[in-house]
């Protein structure tokens, strides 16, 4: 029954975009600068802020700290929410180190299409008007909000929304709902796009005595990144 409910209600959604023309006129608009950011993207450093609801726990998690991306796949997260703890991607291997822990997990990105959205906008791996259609879109004074729906069936990302900052040229939010109703919200403050970094900003060295541990490419997935 839940599932006819969010069939009829996703129809409902789609029905009302189709028989409005100044809708629709805004979502072309929409879906074209947002594969055009997409497909621009080169590079951003900025503060994040990762805040996650299980809605079966009814608990938030919220993680912060600052992002440096590289088209490619080029990923740095260092966290200060929790201390210490980091992510770091070349395009090709993916370290996530715990100090909690000590321990350091070694993640090997294989197949780029099955992973999460904002890790295949940063590896260049997706063109969102051909894997999203456009429910609604807004334009403000500074940014773009757009909300869409998924062209294929059975995929993780239930409903995703997008915020691009017309100032960065970068996304200033990014949330959706995943397989398991849970949302997943990142948001972008103080960014700069198109900036140049060091070789060594996408290199990771595991700490002294820290325990290794290599992992599937899910544990990727369970990052969100």
């Amino acid at each position: 029954m839940k599932n006819v409910l969010r069939l009829i209600f996703w129809l409902l959604l789609i029905i009302s975009a189709v028989a409005s023309p100044s809708q629709n006129d805004s979502c072309r608009q929409a879906m074209a600068i947002l594969d055009d950011v997409v497909s621009k993207f080169t590079s951003f450093q900025g503060q994040f802020k990762h805040t996650v609801y299980f809605v079966s726990e009814g608990a938030i998690e919220i993680e912060e700290g600052t992002l440096f991306a590289e088209k490619g796949g080029k990923l740095r997260w260092n966290y200060s929410k929790p201390e210490g703890k980091v992510f770091v991607s070349d395009g090709k291997t993916a370290w996530l180190y715990l100090p909690d822990d000590n321990r350091a997990y070694k993640i090997k990105i294989s197949h780029k299409k099955k992973l999460p959205i904002l890790a295949r906008i940063f590896l260049g791996e997706i063109k969102p008007s051909k894997e999203f259609f456009c429910i609604s879109a807004e334009e403000k004074v500074d940014l773009i909000r757009i909300e869409l729906g998924s062209a294929e069936k059975n995929v993780a990302v239930r409903r995703l929304q997008v915020e691009i900052d017309k100032l960065t040229g970068f996304f200033s939010e990014i949330s959706y709902l995943d397989e398991f109703d849970n949302m997943m919200t990142f948001n972008f403050a103080g960014g700069q796009s198109g900036k140049t970094f060091p070789k060594e900003t996408f290199q990771f060295t595991p700490p002294k005595n820290a325990k290794i541990s290599e992992e599937a490419e899910e544990l990727g997935e369970e990052m969100g990144f």
